[in-house]
């Protein structure tokens, strides 16, 4: 295991190393690159963290794994090339990247955790193929440089705020088979005009689509049968239809929603 703290411009391992410890990179101001040894196996959590100058990543195929902050605050890094062999993108593994305006998702990857890619501004489009654990809370908030974005996978749920306050966020592909959407998932969308929920989906929860000024479209799946506190608030485009399916509307549901409609 390597646990240490380094201020060089380059970095580069002569020797068979393994594991990478926690924090062992952590807030290294000169790091610019890092060739990774093609035997290693595991990188600790926050490894790379705070590394403000790291721009190229290049991680061997051996690792399934990358941990809890891992590339958290590497605030100049523009690209970084993921192993096929990847399973877990872990919580806040990529937050504040404000560099990182691409990134290819194997398909191999199954979580996608907490705030993993959260305020990653420069980030233009995703995809995800096959997810299988719900994702998480946050996991692409304030990407501001989003404009689109694909989920596929088997998973069901999606975490709350997981996509709120992004800014060109315009075009939105989720699986029909979701079943949950997280509190404030879409919030403050102010250019998606238009959305399709999942169709086994029970409930539209509180602030989901909170302050998306220009969504002007959107049906109710005949599944949902609650409506959350301040769901649609603020969406002075949007006119909705609510059947008497929807059996609980909470308060401020459609504050300042251009029309609704009940119908029998």
């Amino acid at each position: 295991m390597v646990r240490q703290y380094l201020q060089s411009l380059q970095t580069w391992f002569k020797v068979k190393v393994r594991s990478l410890g926690e924090k062992c990179f952590y807030n290294s101001p000169s790091l610019e690159s890092v060739t990774f040894p093609d035997n290693l196996i595991s990188i600790g959590d926050t490894s790379f963290g705070y590394v403000m100058n790291l721009r190229r990543v290049k991680i061997p195929n051996t690792i399934t794994r990358l941990g809890v902050r891992c590339f958290s605050n590497c605030t100049s890094m523009t690209s970084i090339t993921l192993p096929d062999a990847l399973k877990e993108v872990g919580n806040n593994c990529f937050e504040n990247c404000f560099g990182l305006s691409q990134i290819s998702l194997p398909k191999t990857v199954k979580v996608i955790g907490d705030n993993a890619f959260f305020w990653c501004c420069a980030l233009k489009t995703f995809e995800i193929s096959e997810l299988e654990n719900p994702l998480g809370n946050c996991a692409f908030a304030k990407c501001d440089s989003l404009t689109g974005i694909t989920l596929n996978g088997t998973f069901k749920e999606v975490g709350s705020g997981c996509f709120s306050m992004c800014q060109s966020l315009k075009n939105v592909v989720i699986p029909k088979h979701l079943t949950k959407i997280g509190e404030g998932c879409f919030q403050m969308l102010p250019v998606i005009e238009e959305f399709i929920l999942p169709t086994n989906l029970k409930e539209i929860p509180k602030m989901c689509f909170e302050e998306c000024g220009k969504l002007s479209k959107i049906d109710i799946p005949k599944s949902v049968t609650k409506i959350g506190l301040r769901c649609f608030e603020g969406c002075k485009n949007l006119e909705i239809k609510v059947t008497k399916i929807v059996s609980v509307v909470e308060d401020r549901a459609f504050e300042n929603v251009k029309k609704v409609v009940y119908l029998n």
